[in-house]
């Protein structure tokens, strides 16, 4: 590997390190962040010597595991989303790999339909694809299907053998592949929770959700997943999967949804029918609207959650806009606590941004343009009257 290139990965990176939980050898981040300069030649050499030889440090393969709630509160495991944290000068090195030989070695036309772990990447650019798609469609028909399709923890079920078959097909050179294989090799790992640690015990599938090198791999495990037609659509952010059939398609649904088990079988992931929904978009004016059954086992709903963003059968946001403006204003309500307990302005800026800026405009170029009147005034109406309150 080009050690200038290292080297420059190096200054321009350890500096930036964020504050972040050590892995098992327990360097802490601040000794990156505030020794860089010094620390940069011996990270330089180490991240070469371990990448040409493809043997990442024993002290790499094993990882504290913290479980994060997807739900508050949990009220079971499948709740809870397991981040492995794994140490900081592995992650490092696994990135650069990533940005060095991973990411420009997938061909460009295998990630046009996934929008997350990529560079112009976001869940706004996946939600503007969804609306464009939807909108095209319906110009020359009546309805457009579309199956929300849920994975049963995806990312922790990657087959390993499966996943090494996938990556000798790519141009990667072969230290690189034996680093990969290494790393996911003989991997050991324990839960961390309430100041308690379990037994360690082997990892034999996964792509380590926490790690620097995971993303990627998941991208690559999902490249091949593709409609039979190309009139027909599949939009991926990450495990999210989304398939659109148009009303006149030359490749029914019924045969895009099997195509997708099939993958999913060939691939040994398992398809979540509980949470697989299918929602039908139509014009708001459509006239004698023949709705076609529903596929068996598969929940039709008349409204959905995208992302984030709940939508309707019609493309209204109405509904989330309404959920929107209750968040905001619970989370102006706890600023008004915060501040008159004597909270630094400072502090309470930081708060706003995180509580109510980012949640007023996350993904508004996505469905800004399916507001009604009323809904733009209620919006603007709350944002000037928070800005007026904390930003004065």
């Amino acid at each position: 590997m080009n050690m200038r290139y290292i080297s420059y990965l190096c200054s321009t990176c350890i500096s930036s390190v964020k504050k972040t939980s050590p892995g098992i050898d327990n360097i802490p981040s601040w000794v990156f962040k505030h020794c860089a300069v010094e620390l940069t030649p011996v990270v330089t050499y180490l991240m070469n010597t371990i990448a040409s030889t493809g043997t990442p440090p024993p002290t790499w393969l094993k990882a504290l595991v913290t479980p994060v709630p997807k739900k508050t509160p949990p009220t079971e495991f499948s709740h809870l989303r397991p981040i492995s944290v794994t140490p900081i000068l592995s992650c490092l090195t696994e990135r650069l790999i990533v940005h060095k030989h991973l990411l420009p070695a997938i061909p460009s036309d295998q990630l046009t339909d996934q929008f997350a772990y990529r560079p112009s990447g976001s869940t706004t650019a996946a939600l503007i694809a969804t609306t464009h798609h939807i909108s095209r469609l319906l110009e020359s028909c009546s309805y457009v299907r579309c199956i929300l399709i849920d994975y049963s923890k995806a990312f922790d079920t990657i087959n390993h053998s499966i996943l090494f078959g996938k990556l000798l097909k790519l141009p990667i050179p072969s230290n690189i592949l034996l680093w990969i294989f290494n790393f996911l090799s003989d991997r050991m790992q324990a839960v961390s929770s309430l100041g308690q640690t379990s037994t360690w015990l082997p990892v034999t599938q996964s792509i380590i959700q926490g790690s620097g090198i995971g993303p990627c791999l998941y991208l690559i495990y999902a490249s091949d997943l593709r409609t039979l037609s190309p009139q027909n659509v599949i939009i991926k952010y990450a495990d999210d999967t989304t398939l659109l059939v148009a009303q006149h398609s030359s490749t029914d649904i019924d045969q895009e949804y099997n195509n997708v088990r099939s993958w999913s079988t060939q691939n040994k992931l398992s398809i979540n029918t509980d949470k697989t929904k299918e929602i039908i978009f139509h014009r708001p004016a459509a006239r004698n609207l023949c709705i076609p059954p529903p596929l068996p086992g598969i929940e039709r709903v008349k409204q959905a959650t995208l992302l984030g963003i709940d939508v309707t059968d019609m493309l209204s946001t109405a509904a989330y806009v309404d959920r929107l403006l209750m968040q905001v204003n619970q989370s102006l309500y706890l600023l008004s606590l915060l501040q008159s307990s004597g909270l630094q302005r400072s502090s309470l800026h930081l708060l706003f941004n995180a509580l109510v800026i980012n949640k007023l405009t996350y993904a508004l170029p996505a469905y800004a343009g399916q507001l009604t009147a009323d809904d733009k005034n209620r919006i603007n109406a709350i944002s000037r009257k928070a800005m007026r309150r904390f930003l004065a």
